[in-house]
């Protein structure tokens, strides 16, 4: 991330490519001090999650389409204010969230097919 744009490039730096911009580098928290946020990809380079106006967002590169998760700075889905810690993708239909909101740890399951979030541990 340079700028609040995330690029990506080849090994030696050549071909560099814009993947996002607005991008937030680190994240302020409800309570205590900024946290960096790094973006999470999947194994195969296809999706990319990252903080963007607080929110988080999933990028389908291929497709070039972004979407809001879930948001950061308010009541939602994941609680109040949410720190997300470890993004991982389980195949190319589900992700795994790990996150702190409300005081308590949490785990998320999103579908990315219907785009919901299914039972959280």
């Amino acid at each position: 991330i340079k700028d609040g744009t995330l690029f990506v490039s080849d090994v030696d730096g050549k071909n560099l490519k814009e993947i996002a911009s607005g991008i937030d580098s680190s994240r302020e928290v409800h309570e205590g001090p900024n946290v960096p946020e790094p973006p999470f990809w999947s194994s195969d380079g296809s999706l990319v999650t990252y903080y963007k106006n607080s929110d988080l967002y999933l990028k389908r590169i291929e497709a070039n389409t972004e979407e809001i998760i879930g948001l950061g700075h308010e009541d939602s889905a994941f609680g109040k204010y949410p720190a997300f810690y470890s993004i991982t993708f389980l195949d190319e239909n589900q992700m795994i969230i790990l996150g702190y909101s409300d005081n308590d740890t949490n785990i998320f399951n999103y579908n990315l097919s219907t785009k919901k979030f299914m039972a959280s541990v």
